[in-house]
Parts: structure tokens; C-alpha cells; sequence
């Protein structure tokens, strides 16, 4: 049996694993982007965007975490669809 494809987007055919390791990646990348935030002095910065890199961090993150359950939902639907 060959492995579950889900498009994302309608761009890009994913399999569960893919997708998963791809979203590892970006949960890593915004994790990191928040603590360097957090550990560094930005809100004193003048630069706006230097100076919410945190708040806009977050919101991505969870956005992220919104696109993932919804994803994974595919997937699982997907899966329930070819067993039938």
C-alpha cells in the first residue's frame, strides 16, 4: 500500500511524514525566533518590526498549531476514506 498524499493548499502534495518532519522544522525555527526575542533586548529597539518579533512569533505559532490539527484531519480522513 502506498502512503496517504494530502495537497496543502492545492500546492504542494504532502505525505503524513513529510508533513510532519516540514512542521517540525517551522515549530523549531518560531521556538527559537520567540527565545532569541525574549532573551535579547528588543522591545527598547526603535525598529518596529525587531520590537513585536515576539508577539508576531506567537501568532504564527499558533496559527501553525490551527493548520496542523486541521492537516492532521485530512490525513486521518484521507486514511478513513481509502480503508473503506
Amino acid at each position: 500500500m502506498s502512503d496517504i498524499k494530502v495537497n496543502a493548499y492545492g500546492l504542494v502534495k504532502f505525505t503524513k511524514r513529510q508533513y510532519l518532519i516540514t512542521q517540525g522544522i517551522v515549530f523549531a525555527i518560531l521556538i527559537a525566533v520567540i527565545v532569541v526575542s525574549y532573551v535579547n533586548d528588543y522591545p527598547s529597539s526603535e525598529n518596529i518590526l525587531l520590537k513585536y518579533l515576539a508577539m508576531g512569533s506567537a501568532i504564527i505559532l499558533f496559527l501553525e498549531f490551527v493548520e496542523t490539527f486541521f492537516m492532521l484531519k485530512k490525513f486521518s480522513g484521507k486514511s478513513r476514506e481509502l480503508d473503506q
